[in-house]
């Protein structure tokens, strides 16, 4: 096998990395398979031939480089696959370190889950008469880290008429009141971050009247009233009464002028009712259940700490909570070296909570109050009357 070029891909049979000047004078004489003799090159002596798996050995190290630069900058999803591939394709060390690489990696990835709001929000009048607009609020999409921030229906108007009523999805109706006839006002609905609804509305310039409602609950039975109900002769009134979220509850037809319905609920709840004549509006009434603030609970005693009340205010406007409280004392007396006590607790319970307060009297000591007793041998001791404590004459007095 003579004129031929080496196995390896390369020109040069020392393995350099360049082309020898005259390629046509290299011969190479391969019938000892062990050795290679290079006529071109004067005086070189014969040198061992290189092992065929040195072309393997080489690429086997370019693979292991490539494994071991996996893009760190993917996709953690895309990590794990990549680690999978290089350990399977390199092994060893090599692909163990690649392992560790990628799994750092995709541990690092935090995923930060962003809150999307749905909420839409948008009123509807039900009753303008002449000082009030009385607007129902409909609500889609509601969840409960909207109302992080309070949401506001605003009132605006020419004459600097600012009102503002807080919006939840516990509330179906919004009611502006004290305002002028025949008056434009803008209402708006909206947060620190976001408007969601905004529109004109006006006040009647004359009185509309069509009854009146009075409703009341006790318990789970919710009682209604229809009363001074005027209609012409073809006329008929409907009373309406629905959920916070806007669900009919109830709903009845009558014509005498004077009516009291009733009906029951599986639970108490908030309700709003609707005196309608011809599908127009003209009483409203409503039943919010009272939302206390009990975590500000102002407490009153009586001047011998024997009796004490707490108020707790009504979220909505509906009167006060004021619970009377159970009074238990404790006493620690006094001693000639320490302060006592009187601590007394107010306890007062309401639907399953309790809300407890303390006032504490402060017993002062009146210190040691000694006595001399003289003994036979001349000395003299000091007792204390109260505790009896005692020292002598040759102690200090504590």
């Amino acid at each position: 096998m003579r004129e031929e070029i080496n196995n390896y891909g390369i020109y040069n049979p020392d393995g350099l990395n360049i082309k020898a000047q005259d390629a046509r004078n290299q011969k190479y004489d391969n019938d000892n398979p062990k050795y290679i003799k290079e006529d071109s090159l004067k005086g070189q002596k014969e040198s061992t031939r290189v092992d065929e798996n040195f072309k393997i050995e080489k690429t086997q190290e370019e693979e292991n480089k490539k494994a071991v630069s996996v893009d760190i900058s993917s996709e953690a999803s895309s990590s794990s696959s990549a680690v999978a591939s290089a350990s399977a394709s390199v092994g060893g060390s090599v692909g163990a370190l690649a392992g560790v690489v990628a799994a750092s990696v995709a541990a690092a990835v935090v995923v930060v889950a962003v809150f999307l709001s749905n909420l839409a929000i948008s009123l509807s009048l039900i009753l303008a008469d002449m000082n009030r607009l009385v607007l129902e609020v409909e609500m889609t999409g509601a969840q409960e880290e909207d109302f992080a921030n309070p949401i506001y229906a605003v009132l605006t108007g020419d004459d600097d008429v600012y009102q503002e009523q807080v919006v939840d999805p516990e509330r179906l109706t919004i009611i502006f009141d004290n305002l002028q006839p025949g008056t434009r006002y803008k209402v708006t609905v909206k947060n620190e971050e976001k408007v969601f609804f905004e529109s004109y509305y006006f006040t009647s310039t004359q009185p509309a009247d069509k009854g009146e409602i009075v409703s009341r609950m006790d318990g789970s039975d919710v009682y209604v009233t229809v009363q001074n109900a005027k209609l012409k002769a073809t006329e008929h009134y409907t009373l309406v009464a629905k959920d916070a979220q806007g669900n009919i509850v109830y709903q009845v037809d009558g014509v005498e002028a004077f009516t009291e319905y009733h009906f029951t609920m599986n639970a108490p709840k908030n309700l709003y009712f609707y005196l309608m004549v011809n599908g127009k509006t003209y009483a409203i009434d409503t039943i919010e259940l009272p939302e206390y603030d009990f975590d500000n609970g102002i407490w009153a005693w009586g001047d011998d700490n024997l009796t004490a009340t707490v108020t707790f205010a009504d979220k909505v406007g509906g009167e006060d909570l004021v619970l009377d409280a159970e009074i238990t004392k404790k006493i620690t007396e006094a001693t000639c070296e320490k302060d006592g006590s009187i601590v007394y607790t107010a306890k007062a319970v309401y639907e399953g909570k309790t809300f407890t307060q303390k006032q504490t009297i402060v017993l002062e000591s009146q210190g040691h109050n000694y006595e001399a007793i003289y003994g036979d041998d001349g000395h003299i001791t000091y007792e204390c009357t109260i505790c009896g404590d005692t020292y002598t004459d040759e102690e200090q007095q504590p």
